[in-house]
């Protein structure tokens, strides 16, 4: 294909915001000329059948004006869609890669109460470079696919735990929640847990709308949500 575009290729958002210089080799370069060669080639053969039935090689200045126009336009929708494309195959690709890691992790791991463990590491680590966004998804992924697994359950439920409630909103809590009810009891155990290291007051209905069994199970959420009334960040 011939390339129509110059080689001093710089693209503007028609707000003004940002300005793109897009190298010769750049791919994005090459599916934005692509586009717009592609919307002239048809325009000029199907949007302005007048002005070749009459033989005239120059288009009137609106109607140059109109392309260029429309050429911005298309400028900025290639740009937008490949950025989003492509930062939508980066996130895949790095939730994907917490997710292996963390069923590495915790399959490996052993939680034991007063003990940090290795999972527990990763996910502070992970909070600390601002990573939980990514992290967060790839530990529901891995809760969905294992509801049977009560270690690998119990796992998350720590690794969640590590981390302050609002960091881990809300799809800790939706997963802490869902264990609540799990049918082995240490797997329930561990999401009380979740909620009395939150210390959040903001768990409280999660805890106050709960019955459990067994009995001492229950009186162990009465006195969690006792303390978290008391003491608890609001």
């Amino acid at each position: 294909m011939t390339n129509k575009t110059s080689q001093k290729f710089f693209i503007k958002l028609i707000d003004g915001s940002t300005t793109y210089y897009l190298p010769i080799s750049s791919s994005l370069r090459r599916a934005v000329v692509e586009t717009v060669d592609n919307e002239e080639d048809t325009s000029t053969s199907s949007d302005y059948p007048s002005y070749q039935s009459k033989g005239k090689n120059q288009l009137s200045p609106q109607t140059n004006n109109f392309k260029d126009k429309r050429s911005a336009t298309l400028f900025e929708t290639a740009i937008l869609d490949y950025i989003a494309q492509s930062e939508a195959g980066i996130r895949e690709k790095a939730i994907s890669q917490c997710e292996n890691e963390i069923r590495i992790l915790i399959r490996q791991d052993e939680f034991i109460d007063g003990e940090v463990s290795r999972s527990e590491r990763y996910m502070k680590e992970g909070y600390e470079q601002g990573q939980l966004d990514f992290i967060a998804d790839a530990l529901m992924r891995v809760y969905s696919s294992n509801l049977g697994d009560a270690h690998m359950l119990e796992g998350i439920l720590t690794m969640i735990a590590s981390v302050p409630y609002e960091a881990i909103s809300p799809k800790g809590q939706i997963m802490a929640m869902g264990l609540l009810s799990n049918k082995t009891l240490s797997v329930r155990d561990k999401a009380i847990q979740c909620f009395e290291r939150w210390n959040s007051k903001k768990g409280l209905d999660y805890l106050k709308n709960i019955s459990c069994s067994p009995k001492w199970l229950q009186n162990y959420v009465d006195k969690v949500v006792m303390y978290i009334e008391r003491d608890g960040i609001e």
